[in-house]
């Protein structure tokens, strides 16, 4: 094993008393670019394959699934090691001013999708602009593949852009909404619920539409902007502020970045471009963000939803997974579930309303349907309301709280 990924292992298994029994966090998702020092695809020298290899066994150690941003030369390779990982794979072509790139682009991400099948294909990143691509140019693009294949199609860009831009949400299954407060100026401690309010306004607008986090996070080093000031323990305060919301919100993100990309700097001129990575471009993680991977405060996710829905003859199922509690304290921990109509209804029945959690924080459990769904990790002596008009806030014996919209999943 190589020592980064010797490293965390051990960290994972050894900070927590208990965390060897599978609690420590997972990240719903990361943004994966492989380029290490001295490589770049401006100057064509690609990662191996081995060491693509490598980046995905230690991201799997902490989250399920990564996007990436094209398939060329051993980008490519990614699909197949993902796989082999485990990890779900949002798999990215990179299209822009050059119709014959993208058309070679295109073709290798549809050869490749036929045989390795990732989960969701993304056509194109921040590609609509005047120096790079059309709506309707781009649009073209999603099209052809949305025809030659069966998987979802999405399509990653700004929440600005995606509100600017509804014929290309028309045209794509998923949006990707890239939201950095980094760089709208936001401030560190604002920055979490910042990210949020504008997930929720692309929603809104697209209410029928599958909308995902497609990129957030904050960077080590670089300019001040705004009131925005990079580094280090900005990084990591934002880490936890945001990833704490988002699983308590069942928001689906991808932190960016899975590690710093020192060949970003060079093609941009901005120096905060190469600092935003979890880990450095020695695939070692910042100390702060491994042991809030390790470590995490009591929490607890909705992984998989039932339908949308209604009635007592209407049944699904609920599943998630609990973070933060070592082996002692998951014993004293339940948790209660709750289906939302027109008011929150315990779940699965009234006398039966705790569900318990496996060793590894995992959970599922029946349910009638509803229109949000709601996991409290509670302690054993939580007496929980069979309905409530408003979910109970955190304390008093409720732990952490979890939502998710009906018919989603993580």
């Amino acid at each position: 094993m190589k020592p980064a990924l010797a490293g965390l292992a051990l960290a994972l298994a050894a900070a927590l008393p208990g965390a060897s029994d599978g609690q420590p966090l997972r990240l719903h998702g990361v943004a994966y670019g492989a380029f290490r020092e001295g490589q770049s695809p401006n100057t064509g020298v690609f990662p191996a394959p081995e060491q693509i290899a490598e980046d995905l066994a230690q991201l799997a150690t902490f989250t399920d699934r990564i996007r990436t941003y094209s398939v060329e030369n051993t980008q490519g390779d990614i699909l197949a090691l993902a796989r082999a990982e485990k990890l779900e794979l949002y798999a990215g072509a990179w299209v822009g001013s050059d119709a014959h790139a993208n058309d070679v682009e295109i073709a290798r991400l549809l050869a490749l999708a036929r045989r390795a099948k990732p989960a969701v294909l993304v056509v194109g990143n921040e590609a609509v602009a005047p120096e790079k691509l059309s709506a309707e140019a781009l649009i073209l693009l999603i099209q052809r593949v949305d025809v030659a294949s069966k998987l979802p199609v999405a399509y990653a860009d700004t929440w600005s852009q995606w509100l600017a831009h509804p014929e290309v949400a028309e045209a794509v299954d998923v949006l990707l909404v890239h939201i950095h407060p980094y760089w709208d100026g936001v401030p560190v401690q604002d920055a979490a619920s910042y990210v949020l309010a504008r997930f929720e306004q692309v929603k809104q607008r697209y209410p029928t539409k599958r909308v995902v986090i497609g990129e957030t996070g904050w960077p080590k080093a670089g300019a001040t902007v705004g009131a925005a000031v990079p580094g280090e323990s900005q990084q990591c305060q934002f880490l936890r502020d945001f990833v704490t919301r988002a699983t308590n919100r069942g928001a689906p993100y991808f932190w960016f970045s899975a590690y710093d990309e020192a060949w970003k700097k060079d093609a941009s001129g901005h120096e905060a471009e190469a600092h935003w990575g979890l880990g450095s471009a020695e695939r070692n993680l910042e100390p702060c963000i491994e042991a809030f991977l390790a470590t995490p405060p009591p929490l607890i996710e909705i992984t998989n939803t039932a339908r949308c829905g209604a009635g007592s003859n209407s049944h699904g199922g609920l599943r998630g997974r609990v973070f933060g509690l070592s082996e002692t304290n998951r014993m004293d921990h339940r948790v209660v579930l709750f289906a939302e109509t027109n008011t929150w209804y315990v779940q699965p029945f009234i006398s039966s309303p705790f569900t318990p959690f496996g060793s590894k924080g995992t959970w599922k459990r029946g349910t009638h349907l509803g229109n949000r769904y709601a996991a409290l990790l509670v302690t054993r002596a939580y007496d929980p309301p069979a309905t409530t008009n408003e979910l109970p806030e955190i304390g008093r014996g409720v732990v952490a709280i979890g939502t998710q919209d009906c018919g989603r999943s993580k």
